[in-house]
């Protein structure tokens, strides 16, 4: 092969002191490998790595990486799916924020999954409530009726972001059983 085909290639494959890359693991659910993948990637990292989630799921890494580490190294890793090289450092901000929110998150519990309109009341009643409310996620029961014809109904819903006196007042709701 000629070196001069494969110099350019080598070069943008590993990065330069500063180059960050966000790295997505094999096995999100698999916190073993997550804790051994995130001490290999410490290893190779310049500065801290921002762990980032969505509630319980673990989502990926953000790495700033030192000059010496390649990516071939670490797509070679058993415990990384896929890297992407970015031009600008990881914002650690977003991570803290979905940090906060998460421990702030309440679950709502429907009265009555089959009560469409109390549960469309409650909906609405959260979304004027909750302090983001493209965060809440509804929980359903699907259930397949005859003819395959799809039935969903909601129990619950999750990710909202009350402060303490929302909670107490979301438990005095007549569609909300617990939260």
């Amino acid at each position: 092969m000629n070196d001069s085909f494969n110099a350019p290639e080598m070069e943008s494959r590993t990065p330069s002191a500063g180059r960050t890359c966000t790295i997505y693991p094999s096995h999100p659910n698999n916190t073993a490998e997550l804790s051994s993948t995130r001490t290999f990637l410490q290893s190779l990292a310049d500065l801290d790595i921002h762990d980032d989630w969505n509630g319980d799921r673990f989502l990926f890494w953000g790495v700033s990486l030192k000059a010496e580490a390649s990516t071939e190294e670490i797509e070679g890793h058993k415990g990384i799916r896929h890297l992407e090289l970015q031009k600008t450092p990881p914002n650690p901000q977003p991570v803290q924020l979905r940090q906060k929110r998460r421990a702030r998150a309440w679950v709502a519990w429907a009265t009555d999954a089959n009560n469409r309109e109390e549960m469309n009341k409650t909906r609405e009643w959260l979304d004027s409530k909750a302090k983001d409310k493209s965060l809440i996620t509804e929980k359903e029961t699907l259930r397949i009726k005859a003819g395959d014809r799809e039935d969903r109904n909601i129990r619950a819903w999750s990710e909202l972001d009350f402060d303490d006196e929302g909670a107490e007042e979301a438990k005095k709701q007549p569609g909300i059983r617990s939260i």
